[in-house]
Protein backbone atom coordinates (compact mmCIF):
# COMPACT_ATOMS: atom_id res chain seq x y z
CA UNK A 1 0.00 0.00 0.00
CA UNK A 2 1.04 3.24 -1.30
CA UNK A 3 1.78 5.64 1.75
CA UNK A 4 1.23 8.44 -0.24
CA UNK A 5 -2.15 7.42 -1.27
CA UNK A 6 -3.13 7.12 2.71
CA UNK A 7 -5.74 9.32 2.86
CA UNK A 8 -6.52 9.02 6.30
CA UNK A 9 -6.85 5.86 9.31
CA UNK A 10 -9.90 5.35 11.33
CA UNK A 11 -11.42 2.74 13.72
CA UNK A 12 -14.09 0.07 12.86
CA UNK A 13 -17.47 0.18 14.05
CA UNK A 14 -18.68 -2.47 15.96
CA UNK A 15 -20.20 -4.36 13.17
CA UNK A 16 -17.31 -4.12 11.26
CA UNK A 17 -15.13 -5.31 13.54
CA UNK A 18 -16.79 -8.76 13.90
CA UNK A 19 -17.40 -8.73 9.89
CA UNK A 20 -13.76 -8.09 9.64
CA UNK A 21 -12.64 -11.40 11.86
CA UNK A 22 -14.71 -13.27 10.07
CA UNK A 23 -13.46 -12.55 6.71
CA UNK A 24 -10.13 -13.04 8.22
CA UNK A 25 -11.29 -16.05 9.57
CA UNK A 26 -11.90 -17.00 5.76
CA UNK A 27 -15.59 -17.57 6.67
CA UNK A 28 -16.70 -14.37 5.07
CA UNK A 29 -18.87 -15.34 1.91
CA UNK A 30 -22.01 -14.83 3.82
CA UNK A 31 -21.13 -10.78 3.55
CA UNK A 32 -20.83 -10.63 0.05
CA UNK A 33 -24.20 -8.54 -0.89
CA UNK A 34 -24.96 -8.93 -4.61
CA UNK A 35 -27.58 -6.28 -6.18
CA UNK A 36 -28.90 -7.08 -10.05
CA UNK A 37 -30.26 -4.46 -11.92
CA UNK A 38 -32.70 -4.93 -15.23
CA UNK A 39 -31.99 -2.16 -17.59
CA UNK A 40 -33.55 -1.42 -20.90
CA UNK A 41 -33.23 1.40 -23.22
CA UNK A 42 -30.12 3.16 -25.02
CA UNK A 43 -27.44 2.62 -22.34
CA UNK A 44 -24.14 4.14 -22.51
CA UNK A 45 -21.73 1.47 -20.87
CA UNK A 46 -18.49 4.01 -20.76
CA UNK A 47 -20.41 6.38 -19.54
CA UNK A 48 -21.94 3.96 -16.82
CA UNK A 49 -18.49 3.02 -15.75
CA UNK A 50 -17.07 6.35 -15.96
CA UNK A 51 -20.08 6.83 -12.98
CA UNK A 52 -19.03 3.80 -10.94
CA UNK A 53 -15.62 5.02 -11.01
CA UNK A 54 -16.99 8.51 -9.75
CA UNK A 55 -18.93 6.93 -6.94
CA UNK A 56 -16.25 5.16 -5.49
CA UNK A 57 -14.66 8.51 -5.84
CA UNK A 58 -17.32 10.23 -4.10
CA UNK A 59 -17.78 7.79 -0.82
CA UNK A 60 -14.41 7.39 0.83
CA UNK A 61 -15.54 4.62 2.53
CA UNK A 62 -15.61 2.71 -0.60
CA UNK A 63 -11.97 2.97 -0.77
CA UNK A 64 -11.28 1.50 2.19
CA UNK A 65 -8.75 -0.94 3.11
CA UNK A 66 -9.48 -3.42 6.55
CA UNK A 67 -6.23 -4.09 8.10
CA UNK A 68 -4.30 -5.46 10.56
CA UNK A 69 -1.60 -3.31 12.43
CA UNK A 70 -0.08 -3.28 16.32
CA UNK A 71 -2.18 -1.69 17.64
CA UNK A 72 -5.57 -3.71 16.40
CA UNK A 73 -7.70 -3.46 12.92
CA UNK A 74 -7.77 -0.05 11.68
CA UNK A 75 -9.78 1.30 8.14
CA UNK A 76 -7.19 2.50 5.51
CA UNK A 77 -9.26 5.23 3.39
CA UNK A 78 -7.31 5.29 0.40
CA UNK A 79 -7.46 8.79 -1.86
CA UNK A 80 -7.58 7.13 -4.95
CA UNK A 81 -8.63 3.65 -6.25
CA UNK A 82 -9.70 2.24 -9.68
CA UNK A 83 -13.04 0.70 -9.84
CA UNK A 84 -13.42 -2.85 -10.60
CA UNK A 85 -15.38 -3.17 -13.90
CA UNK A 86 -16.35 -6.04 -16.53
CA UNK A 87 -18.30 -6.14 -19.29
CA UNK A 88 -20.02 -9.66 -20.71
CA UNK A 89 -22.62 -10.94 -23.13
CA UNK A 90 -25.19 -13.20 -21.92
CA UNK A 91 -26.45 -15.94 -24.40
CA UNK A 92 -29.76 -15.65 -24.75
CA UNK A 93 -31.52 -19.37 -24.53
CA UNK A 94 -35.13 -18.92 -26.83
CA UNK A 95 -37.62 -20.47 -24.57
CA UNK A 96 -35.33 -20.94 -21.08
CA UNK A 97 -37.94 -21.07 -17.79
CA UNK A 98 -38.11 -17.87 -15.84
CA UNK A 99 -35.41 -19.88 -13.72
CA UNK A 100 -33.11 -19.94 -15.70
CA UNK A 101 -32.14 -16.65 -15.70
CA UNK A 102 -31.33 -14.29 -12.65
CA UNK A 103 -34.12 -11.80 -12.48
CA UNK A 104 -35.53 -13.23 -15.71
CA UNK A 105 -38.66 -11.33 -17.58
CA UNK A 106 -38.02 -8.22 -19.75
CA UNK A 107 -34.72 -9.31 -22.44
CA UNK A 108 -35.14 -12.78 -21.71
CA UNK A 109 -31.32 -13.71 -20.13
CA UNK A 110 -30.49 -17.29 -19.89
CA UNK A 111 -28.04 -19.05 -17.77
CA UNK A 112 -25.34 -16.67 -18.43
CA UNK A 113 -26.54 -14.26 -16.60
CA UNK A 114 -27.25 -16.35 -13.63
CA UNK A 115 -23.75 -17.84 -14.11
CA UNK A 116 -21.61 -14.61 -14.45
CA UNK A 117 -23.76 -13.09 -11.47
CA UNK A 118 -22.71 -16.15 -9.46
CA UNK A 119 -19.10 -16.36 -10.59
CA UNK A 120 -19.20 -12.68 -9.25
CA UNK A 121 -20.44 -13.69 -6.01
CA UNK A 122 -18.03 -16.42 -5.00
CA UNK A 123 -14.98 -14.29 -5.96
CA UNK A 124 -13.35 -13.45 -2.29
CA UNK A 125 -12.74 -9.90 -1.76
CA UNK A 126 -9.09 -9.10 -0.62
CA UNK A 127 -9.63 -6.78 2.63
CA UNK A 128 -6.89 -4.83 2.55
CA UNK A 129 -7.28 -4.47 -1.64
CA UNK A 130 -10.13 -1.70 -2.17
CA UNK A 131 -12.33 -1.14 -3.35
CA UNK A 132 -14.48 -3.97 -1.84
CA UNK A 133 -16.87 -3.20 -4.44
CA UNK A 134 -17.07 -4.22 -8.09
CA UNK A 135 -19.27 -3.72 -11.20
CA UNK A 136 -20.13 -6.16 -14.01
CA UNK A 137 -22.34 -5.00 -16.61
CA UNK A 138 -24.21 -8.11 -18.99
CA UNK A 139 -25.68 -7.11 -22.02
CA UNK A 140 -28.48 -9.13 -22.95
CA UNK A 141 -29.92 -8.07 -25.87
CA UNK A 142 -29.84 -5.20 -27.81
CA UNK A 143 -31.24 -2.96 -25.54
CA UNK A 144 -31.09 -4.92 -22.10
CA UNK A 145 -28.26 -5.09 -20.05
CA UNK A 146 -28.14 -6.46 -16.29
CA UNK A 147 -26.11 -4.20 -13.97
CA UNK A 148 -24.50 -6.51 -10.92
CA UNK A 149 -22.84 -4.70 -8.03
CA UNK A 150 -21.19 -6.84 -5.63
CA UNK A 151 -19.64 -5.60 -2.23
CA UNK A 152 -18.99 -6.87 1.03
CA UNK A 153 -21.24 -5.66 3.72
CA UNK A 154 -18.64 -4.15 5.56
CA UNK A 155 -19.09 -1.52 3.45
CA UNK A 156 -22.82 -0.59 3.22
CA UNK A 157 -26.46 -1.51 5.15
CA UNK A 158 -29.33 -2.19 3.47
CA UNK A 159 -30.10 1.60 4.29
CA UNK A 160 -27.01 2.50 2.06
CA UNK A 161 -28.42 0.84 -0.65
CA UNK A 162 -30.83 2.89 -2.34
CA UNK A 163 -28.53 5.74 -1.63
CA UNK A 164 -25.75 4.59 -3.14
CA UNK A 165 -27.69 3.34 -6.54
CA UNK A 166 -29.80 6.99 -6.31
CA UNK A 167 -25.95 8.41 -6.46
CA UNK A 168 -24.37 6.20 -9.16
CA UNK A 169 -27.62 7.25 -11.36
CA UNK A 170 -27.36 10.51 -10.93
CA UNK A 171 -23.58 10.95 -11.74
CA UNK A 172 -24.52 9.05 -14.84
CA UNK A 173 -27.46 11.41 -15.62
CA UNK A 174 -25.48 14.20 -14.77
CA UNK A 175 -28.10 15.37 -12.14
CA UNK A 176 -26.12 17.55 -9.38
CA UNK A 177 -26.06 16.14 -5.92
CA UNK A 178 -24.85 17.76 -2.60
CA UNK A 179 -21.90 16.79 -1.02
CA UNK A 180 -22.11 13.53 1.23
CA UNK A 181 -21.28 13.78 4.84
CA UNK A 182 -18.40 11.37 5.28
CA UNK A 183 -18.47 8.24 7.38
CA UNK A 184 -16.01 9.61 9.64
CA UNK A 185 -18.24 12.06 10.99
CA UNK A 186 -20.19 8.94 12.53
CA UNK A 187 -17.26 6.96 13.76
CA UNK A 188 -15.83 10.20 15.44
CA UNK A 189 -19.85 10.15 16.99
CA UNK A 190 -19.49 6.33 18.00
CA UNK A 191 -15.87 7.17 19.70
CA UNK A 192 -17.70 9.93 21.89
CA UNK A 193 -20.06 7.64 23.57
CA UNK A 194 -19.87 7.21 27.16
CA UNK A 195 -19.52 3.30 27.11
CA UNK A 196 -19.92 3.07 30.84
CA UNK A 197 -23.07 4.51 30.70
CA UNK A 198 -24.45 2.59 27.76
CA UNK A 199 -22.73 -0.79 29.73
CA UNK A 200 -25.05 0.12 32.95
CA UNK A 201 -28.29 0.86 30.39
CA UNK A 202 -28.03 -2.87 29.40
CA UNK A 203 -26.92 -4.36 32.98
CA UNK A 204 -30.18 -2.98 33.87
CA UNK A 205 -32.33 -4.55 30.76
CA UNK A 206 -30.76 -7.75 31.60
CA UNK A 207 -30.37 -7.96 34.81
CA UNK A 208 -31.85 -11.49 36.28
CA UNK A 209 -32.17 -13.35 32.59
CA UNK A 210 -30.86 -17.50 33.63
CA UNK A 211 -31.16 -18.55 30.06
CA UNK A 212 -30.94 -17.63 26.19
CA UNK A 213 -33.83 -18.46 24.18
CA UNK A 214 -32.66 -20.94 21.71
CA UNK A 215 -34.91 -22.92 19.13
CA UNK A 216 -32.67 -24.76 16.94
CA UNK A 217 -30.02 -27.32 18.58
CA UNK A 218 -26.86 -25.57 17.80
CA UNK A 219 -26.56 -22.19 19.94
CA UNK A 220 -24.15 -19.42 18.39
CA UNK A 221 -21.08 -18.63 19.46
CA UNK A 222 -20.20 -17.18 22.81
CA UNK A 223 -18.38 -13.97 22.80
CA UNK A 224 -15.88 -16.30 24.27
CA UNK A 225 -14.79 -18.06 21.26
CA UNK A 226 -13.88 -14.90 19.17
CA UNK A 227 -10.12 -13.54 19.80
CA UNK A 228 -10.11 -10.24 21.61
CA UNK A 229 -8.91 -7.18 19.87
CA UNK A 230 -6.38 -5.32 21.11
CA UNK A 231 -7.45 -3.01 23.92
CA UNK A 232 -6.30 0.20 22.02
CA UNK A 233 -8.69 -0.64 19.19
CA UNK A 234 -12.15 1.68 19.96
CA UNK A 235 -14.97 0.00 22.18
CA UNK A 236 -15.57 -3.87 21.87
CA UNK A 237 -13.75 -6.85 21.02
CA UNK A 238 -14.01 -8.27 18.07
CA UNK A 239 -17.25 -9.83 17.40
CA UNK A 240 -19.42 -12.49 15.68
CA UNK A 241 -20.69 -9.68 12.69
CA UNK A 242 -24.54 -9.29 14.13
CA UNK A 243 -27.32 -9.52 11.64
CA UNK A 244 -27.43 -6.98 9.02
CA UNK A 245 -30.26 -5.29 8.08
CA UNK A 246 -29.85 -4.63 4.70
CA UNK A 247 -31.30 -5.35 1.78
CA UNK A 248 -34.20 -7.63 3.42
CA UNK A 249 -33.15 -5.51 6.77
CA UNK A 250 -30.00 -7.40 6.48
CA UNK A 251 -29.42 -9.57 8.88
CA UNK A 252 -25.87 -11.27 8.81
CA UNK A 253 -24.39 -12.99 12.35
CA UNK A 254 -24.31 -14.23 15.35
CA UNK A 255 -24.97 -17.65 14.64
CA UNK A 256 -23.18 -21.10 14.62
CA UNK A 257 -19.42 -21.40 14.33
CA UNK A 258 -17.53 -23.14 11.37
CA UNK A 259 -16.92 -22.55 7.84
CA UNK A 260 -20.02 -20.49 5.89
CA UNK A 261 -21.81 -22.80 3.51
CA UNK A 262 -23.27 -21.32 0.50
CA UNK A 263 -26.64 -22.77 0.92
CA UNK A 264 -30.07 -20.52 0.49
CA UNK A 265 -32.35 -20.18 2.85
CA UNK A 266 -36.23 -21.79 3.18
CA UNK A 267 -38.70 -19.13 2.92
CA UNK A 268 -41.73 -19.26 4.58
CA UNK A 269 -44.74 -16.70 3.93
CA UNK A 270 -47.04 -15.26 7.13
CA UNK A 271 -50.22 -14.33 5.20
CA UNK A 272 -52.33 -11.98 7.08
CA UNK A 273 -56.18 -11.05 5.95
CA UNK A 274 -56.31 -6.99 4.63
CA UNK A 275 -58.71 -6.72 8.02
CA UNK A 276 -56.06 -7.79 10.58
CA UNK A 277 -53.44 -5.86 8.52
CA UNK A 278 -55.65 -2.75 9.00
CA UNK A 279 -56.48 -3.21 12.52
CA UNK A 280 -52.56 -4.33 13.53
CA UNK A 281 -51.80 -0.89 12.14
CA UNK A 282 -54.81 0.66 14.44
CA UNK A 283 -53.59 -1.43 17.24
CA UNK A 284 -50.25 -0.08 17.08
CA UNK A 285 -51.63 3.73 16.55
CA UNK A 286 -53.84 3.45 19.71
CA UNK A 287 -51.63 2.60 21.92
CA UNK A 288 -48.82 4.91 20.82
CA UNK A 289 -46.17 2.11 19.51
CA UNK A 290 -44.48 1.75 16.58
CA UNK A 291 -45.81 -1.43 14.05
CA UNK A 292 -42.44 -2.08 14.58
CA UNK A 293 -42.77 -2.94 18.15
CA UNK A 294 -46.41 -4.48 18.20
CA UNK A 295 -44.22 -7.09 15.27
CA UNK A 296 -41.93 -7.95 18.15
CA UNK A 297 -44.66 -8.17 20.61
CA UNK A 298 -45.98 -10.91 18.54
CA UNK A 299 -42.58 -12.59 18.41
CA UNK A 300 -42.16 -12.47 21.83
CA UNK A 301 -45.45 -14.16 22.40
CA UNK A 302 -44.82 -16.92 19.45
CA UNK A 303 -41.29 -17.64 21.42
CA UNK A 304 -42.67 -17.96 24.84
CA UNK A 305 -45.24 -20.71 23.56
CA UNK A 306 -42.37 -22.69 22.17
CA UNK A 307 -39.80 -22.74 24.71
CA UNK A 308 -42.59 -23.11 27.59
CA UNK A 309 -41.31 -19.80 29.55
CA UNK A 310 -42.16 -15.79 29.74
CA UNK A 311 -38.36 -14.49 29.91
CA UNK A 312 -37.55 -14.64 26.26
CA UNK A 313 -34.76 -12.77 24.21
CA UNK A 314 -34.58 -12.31 20.48
CA UNK A 315 -32.16 -10.19 18.73
CA UNK A 316 -33.34 -6.68 16.44
CA UNK A 317 -31.79 -5.24 13.62
CA UNK A 318 -31.65 -1.44 14.08
CA UNK A 319 -31.01 1.41 11.86
CA UNK A 320 -27.27 2.74 14.13
CA UNK A 321 -28.28 5.62 12.57
CA UNK A 322 -28.27 8.82 15.77
CA UNK A 323 -30.23 11.28 14.73
CA UNK A 324 -28.37 14.03 16.72
CA UNK A 325 -25.93 14.00 13.17
CA UNK A 326 -27.61 16.17 11.13
CA UNK A 327 -28.10 14.36 7.60
CA UNK A 328 -27.46 10.79 9.09
CA UNK A 329 -30.35 9.63 7.05
CA UNK A 330 -28.74 10.04 3.50
CA UNK A 331 -25.28 8.94 4.92
CA UNK A 332 -23.82 6.02 2.87
CA UNK A 333 -21.74 3.42 5.07
CA UNK A 334 -22.56 0.70 7.48
CA UNK A 335 -24.37 1.73 10.61
CA UNK A 336 -26.45 -1.16 11.60
CA UNK A 337 -26.11 -2.74 14.48
CA UNK A 338 -28.54 -6.10 15.91
CA UNK A 339 -29.25 -5.94 19.69
CA UNK A 340 -30.99 -8.37 22.20
CA UNK A 341 -34.80 -7.61 23.00
CA UNK A 342 -35.62 -8.86 26.21
CA UNK A 343 -39.62 -9.67 26.96
CA UNK A 344 -41.29 -10.96 30.14
CA UNK A 345 -43.97 -12.65 29.25
CA UNK A 346 -47.01 -11.87 31.68
CA UNK A 347 -49.79 -14.47 30.94
CA UNK A 348 -52.33 -12.27 32.94
CA UNK A 349 -51.24 -8.66 31.19
CA UNK A 350 -53.21 -7.36 28.11
CA UNK A 351 -51.80 -6.83 24.92
CA UNK A 352 -52.30 -3.45 25.15
CA UNK A 353 -50.09 -3.33 28.69
CA UNK A 354 -47.17 -5.42 26.90
CA UNK A 355 -47.14 -3.19 24.37
CA UNK A 356 -46.68 -0.02 26.50
CA UNK A 357 -43.68 -2.02 28.32
CA UNK A 358 -42.06 -3.10 25.85
CA UNK A 359 -42.32 0.44 24.30
CA UNK A 360 -40.88 1.69 27.58
CA UNK A 361 -37.97 -0.58 27.31
CA UNK A 362 -36.73 0.17 24.14
CA UNK A 363 -36.99 3.94 24.74
CA UNK A 364 -34.54 3.15 27.65
CA UNK A 365 -31.66 1.74 24.98
CA UNK A 366 -32.59 3.43 22.47
CA UNK A 367 -29.55 6.07 22.98
CA UNK A 368 -27.41 2.61 23.53
CA UNK A 369 -27.96 0.99 20.31
CA UNK A 370 -24.30 1.33 19.06
CA UNK A 371 -22.59 -1.16 21.35
CA UNK A 372 -21.44 -4.41 19.77
CA UNK A 373 -23.51 -7.32 20.45
CA UNK A 374 -20.81 -9.42 21.93
CA UNK A 375 -20.40 -7.06 24.47
CA UNK A 376 -23.77 -6.58 25.65
CA UNK A 377 -24.39 -10.30 25.73
CA UNK A 378 -20.84 -10.62 27.97
CA UNK A 379 -23.12 -8.96 30.82
CA UNK A 380 -25.30 -11.64 31.87
CA UNK A 381 -22.53 -14.60 31.55
CA UNK A 382 -24.77 -16.48 29.79
CA UNK A 383 -23.28 -16.38 26.19
CA UNK A 384 -25.14 -16.12 22.96
CA UNK A 385 -28.54 -14.83 24.22
CA UNK A 386 -30.78 -15.57 21.00
CA UNK A 387 -30.91 -17.70 18.03
CA UNK A 388 -33.96 -16.07 16.30
CA UNK A 389 -34.17 -12.43 14.88
CA UNK A 390 -36.50 -9.95 13.71
CA UNK A 391 -36.33 -7.72 10.78
CA UNK A 392 -38.10 -4.42 10.42
CA UNK A 393 -37.36 -3.20 6.75
CA UNK A 394 -37.84 1.05 6.76
CA UNK A 395 -35.87 2.61 4.67
CA UNK A 396 -36.75 6.79 4.04
CA UNK A 397 -37.21 7.40 0.24
CA UNK A 398 -36.65 10.58 -1.43
CA UNK A 399 -39.47 9.97 -3.77
CA UNK A 400 -38.46 14.00 -5.47
CA UNK A 401 -34.48 13.36 -6.27
CA UNK A 402 -35.69 10.03 -7.36
CA UNK A 403 -37.86 11.67 -9.89
CA UNK A 404 -35.36 13.88 -10.88
CA UNK A 405 -32.91 11.07 -11.74
CA UNK A 406 -35.15 8.95 -13.54
CA UNK A 407 -36.32 12.26 -15.85
CA UNK A 408 -32.91 12.47 -16.76
CA UNK A 409 -31.75 9.02 -17.14
CA UNK A 410 -32.73 7.91 -20.80
CA UNK A 411 -32.62 4.18 -19.00
CA UNK A 412 -36.06 2.42 -17.41
CA UNK A 413 -35.15 0.11 -14.72
CA UNK A 414 -37.51 -2.62 -14.59
CA UNK A 415 -36.38 -4.82 -11.90
CA UNK A 416 -33.92 -5.54 -8.89
CA UNK A 417 -33.03 -7.51 -6.68
CA UNK A 418 -30.72 -8.46 -3.54
CA UNK A 419 -28.99 -11.31 -2.35
CA UNK A 420 -27.70 -10.63 1.49
CA UNK A 421 -27.32 -13.48 4.59
CA UNK A 422 -27.67 -14.15 7.50
CA UNK A 423 -26.61 -16.41 10.09
CA UNK A 424 -29.48 -17.39 12.25
CA UNK A 425 -31.65 -20.13 11.93
CA UNK A 426 -34.69 -18.50 11.80
CA UNK A 427 -35.63 -14.59 11.02
CA UNK A 428 -38.66 -12.83 10.60
CA UNK A 429 -38.75 -10.54 7.94
CA UNK A 430 -41.49 -7.80 7.95
CA UNK A 431 -42.03 -4.93 5.39
CA UNK A 432 -44.36 -2.32 6.73
CA UNK A 433 -45.49 -0.99 3.39
CA UNK A 434 -49.00 -0.54 2.11
CA UNK A 435 -49.28 -4.05 2.81
CA UNK A 436 -47.46 -5.75 6.00
CA UNK A 437 -45.77 -8.30 4.07
CA UNK A 438 -44.11 -11.18 7.12
CA UNK A 439 -41.95 -13.89 5.91
CA UNK A 440 -39.61 -16.21 8.33
CA UNK A 441 -36.57 -17.30 7.04
CA UNK A 442 -35.61 -20.48 8.42
CA UNK A 443 -32.18 -22.86 7.48
CA UNK A 444 -33.48 -26.54 7.13
CA UNK A 445 -30.02 -27.67 8.51
CA UNK A 446 -30.55 -25.66 11.82
CA UNK A 447 -34.27 -25.88 12.17
CA UNK A 448 -36.67 -28.93 11.08
CA UNK A 449 -38.90 -27.23 8.48
CA UNK A 450 -41.57 -28.36 9.89
CA UNK A 451 -40.90 -26.60 13.24
CA UNK A 452 -40.77 -23.22 11.11
CA UNK A 453 -43.53 -24.04 9.84
CA UNK A 454 -45.74 -24.64 13.32
CA UNK A 455 -43.90 -20.90 14.44
CA UNK A 456 -44.82 -19.43 11.35
CA UNK A 457 -48.78 -20.68 11.75
CA UNK A 458 -48.62 -20.09 15.45
CA UNK A 459 -47.73 -16.37 14.84
CA UNK A 460 -50.16 -16.10 12.34
CA UNK A 461 -52.53 -16.62 15.18
CA UNK A 462 -50.85 -14.31 17.64
CA UNK A 463 -51.28 -11.38 15.40
CA UNK A 464 -54.74 -12.37 14.63
CA UNK A 465 -56.09 -12.68 18.70
CA UNK A 466 -54.09 -9.47 19.74
CA UNK A 467 -56.38 -7.44 17.53
CA UNK A 468 -59.69 -8.81 18.40
CA UNK A 469 -59.56 -6.94 22.65
CA UNK A 470 -56.16 -5.25 23.18
CA UNK A 471 -57.58 -3.59 26.35
CA UNK A 472 -59.41 -6.60 28.23
CA UNK A 473 -57.98 -10.02 26.64
CA UNK A 474 -55.19 -11.26 28.86
CA UNK A 475 -52.26 -13.08 26.64
CA UNK A 476 -52.82 -16.28 28.12
CA UNK A 477 -56.00 -16.58 25.66
CA UNK A 478 -53.82 -15.37 22.41
CA UNK A 479 -52.63 -18.40 21.18
CA UNK A 480 -53.25 -22.51 21.96
CA UNK A 481 -49.60 -23.08 23.94
CA UNK A 482 -47.70 -25.12 21.65
CA UNK A 483 -45.22 -27.66 23.28
CA UNK A 484 -42.56 -26.08 25.63
CA UNK A 485 -40.68 -29.50 25.33
CA UNK A 486 -40.20 -27.78 21.37
CA UNK A 487 -36.45 -27.03 21.32
CA UNK A 488 -35.31 -30.85 22.84
CA UNK A 489 -37.33 -32.32 20.53
CA UNK A 490 -35.85 -30.03 17.57
CA UNK A 491 -32.41 -30.99 18.75
CA UNK A 492 -33.32 -34.72 17.76
CA UNK A 493 -34.31 -33.44 14.39
CA UNK A 494 -31.42 -31.34 13.23
CA UNK A 495 -29.03 -32.15 10.57
CA UNK A 496 -25.67 -31.15 10.29
CA UNK A 497 -26.09 -28.34 13.22
CA UNK A 498 -22.11 -27.53 12.98
CA UNK A 499 -22.46 -26.09 9.83
CA UNK A 500 -23.87 -22.39 10.00
CA UNK A 501 -25.57 -20.97 6.90
CA UNK A 502 -25.58 -18.47 4.80
CA UNK A 503 -29.03 -17.19 4.15
CA UNK A 504 -29.85 -15.60 0.38
CA UNK A 505 -32.78 -12.96 0.74
CA UNK A 506 -34.50 -11.95 -2.18
CA UNK A 507 -35.49 -8.04 -1.99
CA UNK A 508 -36.58 -4.78 -3.70
CA UNK A 509 -33.96 -2.77 -2.34
CA UNK A 510 -34.55 -0.47 -5.38
CA UNK A 511 -37.67 -1.78 -7.57
CA UNK A 512 -39.85 0.44 -4.41
CA UNK A 513 -37.75 3.31 -5.44
CA UNK A 514 -37.87 3.56 -9.13
CA UNK A 515 -40.62 1.43 -9.84
CA UNK A 516 -42.91 3.10 -12.61
CA UNK A 517 -45.76 5.58 -10.93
Amino acid sequence: MNRSNIEEVLPLAPLQEGLFFHAMADSDAAYTVQTILELEGALDPARLRAAAQALVDRHANLRTAFVVVPTGAVQVVLRQVDVPWTEAEAETVAGAGAGAGAGAGSGGSGPGVRGLAAAERARPFVMDAPPLIRFLLIRTGPRAHRLVITSHHILLDGWSAPLLLRDLFSLYAGVPAPRPRPYRDYLTWLAARNRDESLAVWRRVLDGLTEPTLLAATAPPTPATVPPTPATVPRTPAAPPTPMVGNAGEAGAGAPGGDVTAAAPDHIPVPLAADIQQRLRGLARDSGVTLSTVVQAAWAITLSRFVGRGDVVFGATVSGRPPEIAGVESMVGLFINTVPVRVTVDPAETVAALLGRLHRTQSETLDHHHLGLAEVQALTGLGALFDTLVVVESYPVDNAAIDRVRAALGVEITAARTEDATHYPLTLVADPGAELRLELEHHRGLLAPHRAREVGELLGEVFAAMVEAPDALPVARLAVAAPPRFAAENAAENVGPEHPVSFSSVVGVWDGVVAAG
